[in-house]
């Protein structure tokens, strides 16, 4: 696996020959959110997409001034189990 970081959020990745594209997942958060490319670039915009939508949907869904997301480096609120988000 390989890293890419945006922010500081951080995404591992692999290649997968038979579909011929790049698919990663955020790693360190309490949700699981993907992204995929076909090249590189297209991987690190994809990562960038997908953090910026998580983060949007953390700032929607606040609850009493607390948020429902998890920052990598500092802890908000903890997020329920089994929510998925991919973008």
């Amino acid at each position: 696996m390989s890293i890419l970081t945006y922010k500081t959020y951080q995404g591992s990745f692999e290649y997968d020959p038979d579909a011929d594209i790049f698919h990663g997942e955020i790693l360190h958060i309490n949700d699981v959110i993907t992204f995929q490319g076909r090249s590189i670039d297209e991987l690190k915009a994809a990562l960038a997409e997908s953090v910026e939508v998580y983060l949007e949907y953390c700032r929607k869904n606040l609850f009493h001034g607390l948020s429902m997301c998890v920052s990598p480096r500092k802890f908000i609120s903890e997020s329920p189990c089994g929510r998925r988000m991919t973008v």
